[in-house]
């Protein structure tokens, strides 16, 4: 397990330096990347610079180049929240945009169902046992996000819209980084000026003592992850059912992938055509698996049933913002469940690893695949007609959502959005086959 520590400004990063064990420094898009260990713990630190995009690119430098398994963004903020005093410390359970339009998230990339940042819950909940240990005042609560200092105006129209705790410039552009990247985040941000005493002046007097006291609280955090630490980035862990091992797929399941792809009827309802030959599925084996398991997290199973751990079927969560939910299975197995009994073990996984909700699809003639869905915990959100390639055929979608964090009822929106279109239907449910 590896921390990204994210700091805003120099004075923010000092007192995690003066704390860091064995450092190496790296250099990297005019950044310097501290290495090193805090409680035992691998971390990488460094401050970005003030405002969103600074955050942002050293976040992605973060996940990409370091690997890092979860970001704590911890630092100073002004305090929002009448009830706040200086040096009280906020726990951002959300983070949102005070100068970007809500629709800009939800209806563009990436597709939110809210345009709120919703941070880690394991995270917060060794944010809420370190502040027990800590002995000051810790809130949770929103953050919000803008590039200009708030003057009393532009607080009022804020405080109206978000109710936030506290506001800064980078939080979450943090967590945008970490949201589309699927890793997790929280910031722990400690006030140094207040509506009522506000000013540069009162931050530079305050920032060094925030600053001791932000370190301190995370320092707390990271010893509550050495007890149980965050899973880490990992690509297709093995997962064990009942009756099946859910694990990678392997250069000798060949013929296994031919006989899952191959037939034109467990085909028809898949977003590809049927392999015609062995040479075809080898090539499907390495583009579509092999190589995909080269990153660092994701989610593409064989099915295999204990008895002979040979692929059956696939289940598959993709990389983009929707998160699809995808499987198949052999036809001869169809009717046992099997199906079903996968797809709920990957979701735990999903879950466990902190995606924040997952989808899936189905066209209204697969209603045994809506079964599926609908046993595993998903609930139908909306219908939409789709122009489907490769096959160029006109098919009605069905669009199932189960939400892992935040609002429950949250939609993710992005084929509602781009697809005209599109509808609610009122249809009668089925007993799984």
């Amino acid at each position: 397990m590896r921390i990204g520590i994210l700091c805003a400004g120099d004075s923010e990063l000092a007192p995690f330096l003066s704390c860091l064990e064995n450092p190496a420094v790296t250099e990297k898009a005019m950044l310097k990347f501290y290495e090193g260990t805090l409680c035992g713990i691998p971390v990488t630190a460094l401050y970005c610079g003030v405002c969103k995009v600074n955050a942002a690119i050293a976040v992605q430098i973060l996940i990409d180049t370091f690997r890092v398994d979860a970001v704590i963004n911890a630092g100073t903020a002004g305090g929002m929240d009448e009830r706040l005093e200086i040096f009280d410390t906020v726990a951002a359970q959300t983070a949102a945009y005070h100068d970007v339009a809500e629709d800009i998230l939800t209806e563009f990339h990436p597709w939110m169902p809210a345009p709120r940042f919703l941070s880690d819950p394991r995270l917060l909940e060794a944010a809420r046992t370190a502040a027990r240990r800590l002995g000051r005042r810790i809130w949770f609560g929103p953050v919000v996000t803008g590039e200009q200092f708030i003057d009393q105006e532009h607080r009022e129209e804020i405080l109206e819209q978000f109710a936030p705790l506290a506001a800064d410039m980078e939080t979450a552009a943090a967590a945008h980084v970490c949201y589309v990247n699927q890793v997790p985040f929280l910031a722990l941000r400690t006030i140094t000026d207040m509506a009522k005493n506000s000013g540069v002046g009162t931050f530079e007097e305050n920032c060094q003592k925030a600053s001791a006291i932000a370190r301190d609280l995370t320092l707390l955090v990271l010893e509550e992850l050495k007890k149980e630490p965050l899973p880490l980035r990992v690509n297709t862990p093995l997962l064990v059912t009942d009756r099946l091992i859910l694990r990678r797929f392997e250069p000798g399941d060949v013929q296994a992938v031919y006989e899952i792809f191959s037939d034109p009827t467990v085909n028809r309802f898949l977003p590809w055509y049927p392999l015609k030959d062995l040479s075809q599925a080898r090539q499907y084996l390495e583009e579509h698996f092999l190589s995909f398991y080269e990153k660092p997290s994701g989610f593409r199973y064989a099915v295999c049933k204990k008895e002979d751990g040979i692929p059956i079927g696939y289940v598959q969560i993709s990389q983009d913002d929707s998160h699809d939910l995808g499987y198949g299975l052999r036809k001869e197995f169809w009717g046992q469940q099997i199906t079903t009994e996968a797809a709920r073990a990957v979701l735990a996984q999903a879950k466990a690893s902190g995606l924040p909700f997952v989808t899936a699809t189905h066209d209204k003639n697969n209603p045994a695949s809506g079964r599926v869905m609908e046993h595993i915990g998903m609930t139908y959100r909306y219908s939409y007609v789709e122009q489907w390639q490769p096959k160029d055929i006109t098919v009605t979608f069905r669009m199932y959502q189960i939400n892992f964090q935040g609002d429950p009822g949250a939609v993710y929106r992005k084929y509602w959005e781009m697809y005209p279109e599109h509808f609610v239907e009122t249809f009668q449910t089925e007993n799984t086959v």
